[in-house]
């Protein structure tokens, strides 16, 4: 990656219908080693809605990461990942699944889907500090690989 790029903040789209999550979450972005800029939306139709710019998304950047819920009402996570996952335009995207849910049929039904990677939302301050760490390693390793 140039220095250029480096120097960009992240465009990240949280995507979830719990103002406690999405307030967690926000404070575990703005840890990170990286400076970011967050959208958020609360379910699955607004997610689908910014990432097509429309309605009121017209203006919407595109993200370079999706943090992404399964459970949500109107049209739930596992239905938007696949919708992202076949889009030509948005298929790229890496998408980071972000949920309570730790199930073993949960990870495998999402890993089919073609999420990028599966994180359990953080319990405590020490999964706190876990979220943060893994979402760098996973940012890193993304800008990594795209830059060779």
């Amino acid at each position: 990656m140039n220095k250029e790029a480096a120097q960009q903040p992240v465009k990240i789209l949280l995507v979830d219908d719990e103002p406690a999550d999405q307030e967690l979450t926000l404070m575990i972005l703005s840890k990170l080693d990286f400076p970011t800029t967050v959208a958020c939306v609360a379910d699955g139709e607004e997610a689908l809605e910014y990432l097509y710019k429309h309605k009121h998304f017209a203006n919407a950047a595109t993200p370079d990461l999706i943090l992404l819920d399964l459970n949500m009402p109107k049209i739930d996570g596992k239905e938007v990942l696949l919708k992202i996952k076949v889009d030509p335009l948005l298929k790229n995207i890496p998408i980071i699944v972000l949920t309570t849910f730790d199930a073993e049929p949960e990870i495998v039904a999402t890993n089919l889907r073609h999420a990028n990677y599966y994180l359990r939302k953080p319990l405590g301050i020490a999964d706190f500090k876990r979220v943060a760490d893994t979402i760098n390693e996973i940012w890193l390793s993304l800008s990594n690989s795209n830059s060779n």
